[in-house]
């Protein structure tokens, strides 16, 4: 029985990861393939985030989410300066604008060029590093953030292109931008590390 409970476990997942790619392929497949075409050039041009692999053992990590929690503690991050590394999820930068704070990274993974509304305004040369995901829309590597890198969002969906590229790094894909941003600190070689605002859509 035990054994059995397992299996079901396992094929119950596996139906839901099944059913969760395929509405993202289709959502989105002509859309990735033609940014990832599009971005070639930027790719070959700008480093990978793997980088910074263990260059930040011993600095802490904040990552900023837009969850309606963010309210609660957004303020204190006037006073964090230079205490640890802001990383900014590009959906939260209306709230971060209204307050005039500027993460010292931003990381933009959607592949919708529709979101640059989020951009709008905001004061991205002041921004030490933007990273975007290999397949995001052209369009935002020309946002003028002092410095650029690159990770792919999602190593089921952009392979290809990392096959092209020769990068055999799949540790930074991610099932959201939240998610991403966490792996990218772990990766970092950060043991500090405090997420805000990560309660994203539950409200109450």
């Amino acid at each position: 029985k035990a054994e059995l409970d397992e299996i079901q476990k396992l094929v119950r997942e596996g139906m839901v990861n099944a059913i969760t790619f395929d509405t993202t392929i289709k959502s989105h497949d002509l859309t990735w393939i033609q940014n990832g075409v599009g971005n070639f050039e930027y790719l070959l041009n700008h480093p990978h985030a793997k980088c910074f692999n263990n260059k930040f053992k011993d600095c802490p990590i904040i990552i900023v989410s837009p969850g309606p929690s963010l309210e609660k503690n957004i303020d204190l991050l006037k006073d964090v300066n230079g205490k640890a590394i802001v990383i900014a999820s590009s959906h939260s930068l209306q709230y971060l604008n209204e307050r005039n704070i500027i993460p010292d990274v931003i990381l933009h993974v959607d592949p919708n060029v529709k979101i640059q509304n989020y951009f709008t305004g905001f004061e991205m040369e002041k921004v030490e590093l933007l990273i975007l995901s290999a397949t995001t829309a052209p369009e935002f590597f020309n946002l003028p953030a002092k410095n650029k890198a690159w990770i792919y969002a999602n190593a089921y969906f952009d392979n290809w292109l990392m096959e092209l590229l020769d990068v055999e790094d799949f540790t930074l894909y991610g099932s959201c931008v939240s998610v991403a941003a966490l792996k990218l600190a772990y990766m970092w070689g950060s043991k500090k590390v405090a997420l805000i605002g990560q309660d994203l859509s539950f409200g109450e």
